[in-house]
């Protein structure tokens, strides 16, 4: 499940993949969310070598937690699995607005600044609110505040304490 990273100087083809993954992310039905979590274990874990995990406040996926994701999904988990690749020195916030909407907000650790989205449930939004700081953090998302067609956002704020 843990890939190679990407060779120096492929931070442009990780960035349009994450890209990618995070309009799946915001647009998924329900029962999309795991094979959005499987592709997150991949996605990131193939940081582009000019990027370092702890630069943009990624944890290391080693094989162990890739299996104990794979272990929460295969049990009917997916909030947990979701959960699982969070860096555990960051933050997160989640809630579930009277039209079902969910939405979650992220801090990697040691950043200034908090990452909201949506999705169709708990785990979407969350990988959707992870990877928009992750690209953000790494200097790779210019616009992190432009709508998706399924109406989700990102938001950019100032964390609580920076």
């Amino acid at each position: 499940m843990v890939q190679p990273r990407f060779k120096a100087g492929d931070a442009d083809a990780w960035r349009m993949q994450m890209m990618h993954f995070f309009c799946r992310c915001v647009e998924s039905a329900a029962s999309e969310q795991i094979g959005r979590i499987r592709e997150a274990c991949d996605l990131f874990g193939q940081l582009p070598v000019e990027l370092s995990p702890e630069e943009v406040g990624l944890a290391q996926l080693t094989r162990t937690e890739a299996q104990r994701v794979e272990a929460f999904l295969l049990s009917g988990a997916a909030e947990s699995a979701a959960l699982a690749l969070l860096n555990r020195s960051g933050g997160f916030m989640i809630s579930r607005g009277s039209n079902g909407s969910h939405l979650a907000t992220v801090v990697l650790p040691g950043q200034a600044h908090e990452y909201s989205a949506t999705g169709e449930t708990v785990a979407l939004a969350l990988l959707a609110a992870q990877t928009a700081a992750l690209l953000s953090e790494a200097g790779l998302l210019d616009d992190v505040s432009a709508d998706t067609p399924s109406q989700a956002r990102i938001e950019r704020k100032p964390a609580a304490g920076k």
